[in-house]
């Protein structure tokens, strides 16, 4: 069935849009890239080295950042860049601009690479002019280029740097800083491929044959665990509400179902690759191969939305079923209160199936402050205007935050279905798009580092994995038992 409010269909396309988003609020434009001087742009890249699309921290001060710069390349290598600015800022080696290899548009006066050949790109990425765009095409390049091919272009320009040479020394410096990039934020494209792991360690063996001290930073990354760049928000759990039993589902505090509920789902969330997001894998035949994660995190939102309408509805007692939906709303609540926002959409969506939504006597009798909070929940969620009150929210939401996926599905179904992945009779690699895709997927993906600190409690945890779900045609044979078609009908008491 579908959901006419959410575009909720129960089945692996339920976060998939149903109808175009609108054309007034396409997703937004990244900005374009500043070029910097020589130690602003090398700083900036290793300011946020180890903080995975973080975008709610500050930006720090610039004597944090030459601090932070001088802890990842070590004295020697900030005092090799503060000596070479010019040769920085003039780089006469950079390539021309063939339009055979690369694309620029301009945009508010500057420059912005619209496409380009794999070369060019692998070039850019390790350029002072365009080092901007190294997160972007380590977010998106899987949609190009294997990750055995990436780590073979680095490691040939690498050893073409054979001269000891002071330009080769910063050159070697920034190959190793996007290096270091794909470390620490895409840690687990080598800890799932051991090939890749092991060319990785070779080459970093070559590496510390000249830069020694880089090497063994690199090396120590590459070792590190994703438990490793969890950012701990607090160490105080608070303690569970434990319940006596947990049958009736309402015997059990609506705060302690939502905590055990964000466990859940950011075990969920946390797990997604980027390369999940692109070219809707999500929606190929082959969606279990590239976007494995992407479809438990659907189906646990089917699961949990239909288990809201089947405990409601095989509730038979009617003052029992209007407690039971009084409950679903002050879990919605609660997931709110916790910034579960993929949770609060499931229960609401769940609210509003039709099987419980027809039954007219049933709502009447729940109490106005509930229906007010539901109405609430139900405006914050609204898919009207493209998700603008989600949107809203969750740009000024603090961590630990789970969203709603199926926003940005929409968003990136938009993108891909309206860009070309070649441009131009050269089929240079369209660069833009996966700019924009890069700006949608940091967005999804940036609380990812933040785990909640909540204490599970198994009892709970046991009972939400094995959540009774009713389909649809014996949804709605309850419903018609509990308030019949037939116009006055009376409901089972």
């Amino acid at each position: 069935g579908i959901n006419a409010e959410y575009g909720v269909k129960l089945s692996h396309k339920t976060l998939v849009r149903l109808q175009p988003p609108s054309m007034s609020a396409p997703p937004s434009t990244p900005p374009a890239p500043r070029k910097t001087s020589s130690i602003d742009e090398l700083s900036s890249s290793t300011e946020d080295l180890d903080d995975f699309g973080d975008q709610t921290t500050p930006r720090r001060n610039h004597a944090h950042v030459r601090s932070q710069a001088t802890d990842f390349i070590g004295k020697y290598g900030l005092h090799l860049i503060n000596e070479q600015n010019d040769i920085l800022e003039q780089d006469t080696e950079k390539p021309k601009d063939n339009p055979s290899e690369v694309l620029y548009e301009t945009i508010d006066d500057q420059q912005v690479m619209q496409g380009a050949t794999l070369d060019r790109l692998v070039d850019e990425i390790i350029s002072v002019q365009q080092h901007s765009i190294l997160y972007e095409f380590l977010l998106t390049y899987k949609s190009f280029c294997e990750p055995s091919q990436l780590l073979g272009m680095l490691a040939s320009r690498f050893k073409q740097l054979k001269e000891d040479t002071q330009q080769n020394k910063l050159k070697r410096m920034r190959i190793s800083i996007a290096i270091n990039k794909w470390l620490v934020d895409f840690r687990y494209d080598f800890s799932e491929d051991q090939q890749l792991r092991e060319n990785m360690e070779n080459f970093l063996i070559q590496m510390e044959v000249v830069m020694p001290e880089m090497a063994i930073r690199l090396k120590a990354k590459l070792s590190s665990s994703a438990k490793d760049h969890e950012k701990t928000l607090s160490s105080k759990f608070p303690t569970p509400i434990l319940p006596k039993k947990t049958l009736p589902i309402t015997n059990v505090h609506p705060t302690e179902i939502a905590r055990q509920l964000a466990i859940i789902e950011y075990g969920l969330y946390k797990n997604i690759k980027p390369w999940e997001y692109l070219g809707q894998a999500w929606n190929k035949k082959d969606a279990e191969q590239k976007a494995p994660h992407i479809l438990v995190m659907i189906t646990r939102f089917n699961r949990v939305s239909n288990w809201v309408a089947t405990e409601i509805l095989k509730e038979e007692n009617f003052k029992k079923r209007i407690k039971t939906i009084t409950w679903f709303i002050d879990v919605a609540e609660k997931c709110q209160e916790l910034n579960n926002l993929n949770g609060l959409l499931e229960v609401v969506s769940g609210l509003n199936q039709g099987p419980v939504i027809r039954l007219k006597q049933t709502w009447a009798k729940v109490p106005e402050k509930h229906t007010m909070l539901l109405d609430s929940l139900t405006e914050l969620v609204t898919r009207e205007n493209n998700h603008k009150n989600l949107r809203e929210y969750f740009n000024k939401v603090q961590p630990p935050c789970i969203p709603y996926i199926g926003m940005y599905l929409t968003d990136l179904t938009f993108v891909e279905e309206g860009n070309k992945d070649f441009i131009t009779e050269h089929k240079l690699i369209n660069f833009d798009k996966r700019r924009r895709c890069a700006g949608v997927i940091r967005e999804v993906t940036r609380f990812q580092p933040y785990p909640y600190c909540l204490e599970k409690v198994p009892s709970l945890l046991k009972f939400l994995g094995k959540m009774v779900n009713y389909d649809e045609k014996k949804l709605y044979s309850l419903s018609w038992q509990h308030e019949p078609r037939k116009a006055g009908g009376t409901p089972v008491i």
